[in-house]
């Protein structure tokens, strides 16, 4: 009996689910470039004009794919439409990507889960050489509309208690990052004008470590310019260790003062 019953809200659950994204209706209306055999330029954008019609908030993905399987580019993000109206979606293509069908899926604004809505089979291919070409109106002012229905949607779904506090540790601790960091390159050479003995060897040890690793960057970029190209990041760890060393040396230095 309770396997029975089990069953059945399991089935009233996928029928539920099918039924939510079934009442969102999506068509290809046009594409740019057209054709059904096209080639674009590296990272020229390819954009797909959508008819929507939903009777619930839906966001709409655009998807190359090729062989079965997805094409891993650059594509567009969704922003939550409702009612009925038009919609675009985009990607890009390296040299050499192939796409033999564009899937459309379609999921609600709260949830994880999507449906394919339709697919529009198209032989499209990556070229090397970019292709000068103009865009039809209905690109900026479907993208115009995007931003408006975002704009819209924000306005009256502002963000939760919780997504503020969020957004407040996040920018907290980065603050906190950045701030360490500056400290471990700022301090000891404060402490090495202000400290004496002891303690100003002591806070020559950070400023070693600082100095070290430019010193490696710069030996890196000599024999491979591209060997460092995060090198502020580099900078920024190094200044955390230099400003974490400081911290510890200044509460040290503060206890055996007191002390004495």
């Amino acid at each position: 009996m309770h396997r029975t019953a089990l069953w059945c809200l399991a089935l009233a659950a996928c029928l539920a689910w099918g039924g939510a994204h079934a009442e969102t209706k999506v068509e290809v209306l046009e594409t740019h470039p057209a054709g059904e055999s096209v080639t674009i330029g590296p990272r020229q954008v390819y954009s797909v004009r959508l008819a929507f019609s939903t009777a619930e908030p839906t966001r709409i993905w655009v998807r190359p794919w090729y062989r079965g399987e997805e094409v891993p580019t650059a594509t567009s993000g969704s922003v939550i439409y409702e009612g009925s109206g038009e919609a675009i979606g985009w990607f890009w293509l390296e040299p050499g990507q192939q796409v033999d069908e564009i899937r459309i899926s379609v999921g609600g604004a709260g949830r994880r889960d999507t449906a394919l809505a339709v697919t529009h089979p198209v032989r499209l291919t990556g070229g090397s050489v970019a292709v000068p070409r103009a865009d039809p109106p209905w690109i900026a002012r479907l993208k115009q509309e995007a931003e408006e229905r975002d704009a819209s949607w924000q306005a009256r779904h502002p963000p939760s208690g919780f997504g503020v506090l969020g957004g407040l540790l996040a920018t907290g601790f980065v603050g906190a990052v950045l701030g360490l960091g500056l400290l471990g390159i700022v301090a000891p050479f404060v402490a090495l004008r202000r400290w004496s003995g002891g303690w100003r060897l002591a806070a020559a040890v950070p400023l070693a470590i600082i100095a070290l690793v430019l010193l490696n960057i710069m030996v890196g970029v000599a024999f491979d310019p591209t060997s460092h190209n995060l090198f502020p990041f580099e900078i920024l760890m190094a200044g955390m260790v230099s400003g974490g060393l400081m911290i510890a040396l200044w509460l040290a230095r503060r206890f055996m003062r007191k002390r004495g």
